[in-house]
């Protein structure tokens, strides 16, 4: 729970493939400012922490969006085949289950 908010932050900053962009260009219009660069030569010990654990946070997320795209791409890929080749003059079946009459 106390990563929730980091983790959410970064869901909302990366590009999502099924919108073709991030949330935050998608409700907001803009991409708020965080630079996690600002943080590097800080004297704050809590600073560098925080750092080292938004870094680590990153990574898991990123990691487990990666994990997900194969999960889903495997289990769509079940379901799926090959198209056969078709050239011009071929007859093929048509459906036409989903044409208006």
């Amino acid at each position: 729970a106390e990563y929730l908010s980091v983790a959410e932050f970064a869901f909302n900053y990366f590009h999502h493939t099924s919108t073709q962009t991030t949330p935050f260009m998608a409700n907001l219009g803009y991409h708020p400012h965080f630079s996690p660069l600002t943080l590097l030569d800080s004297p704050v010990p809590a600073a560098e922490d925080f750092l080292s654990e938004l870094q680590a946070v990153r990574q898991l997320v990123h990691r487990s969006l990666d994990q997900a795209k194969e999960d889903y791409k495997r289990v769509a890929d079940r379901s799926r085949r090959a198209t056969p080749p078709l050239a011009v003059g071929d007859r093929v079946w048509l459906s036409t289950k989903y044409l208006p009459s």
